[in-house]
């Protein structure tokens, strides 16, 4: 659009239209940049200010109208005008897309968040994309850079994919703009300078992401149980994995990664408890899981082969103890050799939820054994019962439908 003179009534009157658009003031000097507004579609009217740097445009946004006045923003601009450098400068020392994804990324794992290695793998797909530059500013990513990144994973048939690299993003300019913006930082400096996230307007892929709902019949179970078992090369499983998903059945599903990254300090056998905490545990809460006999069995098993020191389940990696990725792996190499339907790890959580359902177990029990966050301000502030007599109530019960199909360990007269 042409340029035209700006006055608080020219501005009220700029409508909406299908795509956003500028308008920008007619006097300039050539090479001093210029006072503009940006008019989306939603009606919102940001004051902006262009100017030329390495060849090409820029923009700076001044803030939003009319909550920065048109007088302001003129004040603005002319301080641009008569300090380009400086003002250059300011934006110069904004985060950069890298600089975001790396204090993501660290924010993440101090935070504990098991999951911030993959998170970063994703993160560094983004970078890999001819369609931004990791040197460029956060603050400069818009809509169309996050639309035609995700389209790279869609024209490759990993939509799914997609969905879950929309899902970092969102999250991580989120944690931009809190940071920009939260009041505790009212006096400190503006890192991001983020207004917007630009994730926010890009839909995901309906319809990709299911719901999985395999869980294993008692059939499988009972194979799966005789198999671990027995020694390789029948079993197929790492002594060690085949003794954690063991320990994950005879547990009523606990995750695997709490039992994984767990010390044997941690257990107590007088009490026949082993205790989760916060720093490992998926909702951050302590947990204790109750152990039957064929659990305490397993464990005598392990300390038997490794000791009773560090990690339940230790190994030479960089962490000090069994992966979840390897984890995996076993299980699949298991259903890849023997014909066994496809399950995950996951889904030893998922069989206990239904098959002690069809047990009779009530929901809240089983949810208690699963240390499941239950709804509700009762829950979450008042009710502090551990539920530890009938977590051991459940999981004998558990134990009995398990060993009618299958003993573990038989006992050694």
């Amino acid at each position: 659009m042409a340029g035209m003179l700006l006055t608080d009534s020219k501005i009220k009157g700029l409508k909406a239209k299908d795509q956003a658009y500028y308008v920008w003031q007619a006097s300039a000097t050539r090479g001093t940049g210029r006072l503009g507004l940006k008019i989306y579609p939603s009606g919102r009217k940001v004051f902006v200010y262009k100017y030329h740097q390495d060849g090409g445009r820029k923009f700076l946004f001044l803030g939003n109208y009319p909550s920065l006045s048109l007088a302001d923003a003129t004040v603005k601009c002319h301080e641009a005008t008569t300090s380009l450098s400086e003002f250059l400068s300011i934006a110069r020392h904004r985060a950069t897309i890298k600089q975001l994804f790396d204090a993501y990324i660290k924010n993440q794992a101090l935070s504990g968040k098991r999951s911030h290695e993959k998170t970063f793998n994703r993160l560094k797909q983004v970078l890999m994309s001819p369609h931004v530059n990791p040197d460029m500013l956060a603050s400069e990513v818009t809509p169309s850079h996050v639309k035609l990144i995700l389209a790279e994973f869609i024209q490759r048939d990993a939509v799914a994919g997609s969905n879950k690299i929309r899902s970092v993003l969102h999250a991580v300019f989120n944690f931009a703009l809190y940071a920009d913006h939260d009041p505790v930082n009212v006096n400190g400096k503006i890192i991001y300078g983020l207004d917007r996230n630009p994730v926010s307007v890009v839909p995901r892929q309906a319809g990709v992401d299911r719901a999985l709902d395999r869980f294993l019949s008692w059939d499988e179970i009972s194979l799966l149980m005789s198999t671990c078992q027995k020694s390789a090369p029948e079993c197929f499983f790492h002594p060690d994995f085949a003794q954690l998903l063991l320990l994950c059945l005879f547990t009523g599903g606990q995750r695997p990664w709490e039992l994984m990254t767990n010390v044997w300090q941690n257990v107590d056998l007088r009490n026949c408890t082993l205790t989760v905490p916060p720093f490992i545990s998926k909702n951050g809460d302590y947990h204790i899981v109750p152990l039957c006999a064929s659990a305490l069995l397993i464990l005598e098993e392990i300390a038997n082969r490794h000791s009773n020191q560090g990690f339940i389940f230790p190994a030479k990696t960089k962490t000090g103890h069994l992966l979840p990725s390897e984890f995996a792996k076993q299980v699949k190499k298991f259903c890849d050799h023997t014909g066994f339907a496809k399950f995950t790890p996951r889904d030893v959580r998922r069989t206990f939820k239904t098959l002690a359902g069809e047990m009779g177990i009530s929901s809240e029990l089983r949810d208690q054994v699963q240390n499941h966050k239950k709804p509700g301000v009762s829950s979450k502030h008042y009710d502090r019962y551990d539920y530890l007599r009938e977590k051991h109530q459940v999981i004998t019960l558990w134990e009995s439908k398990l060993l009618s199909m299958v003993e573990i360990y038989p006992k050694s007269s």
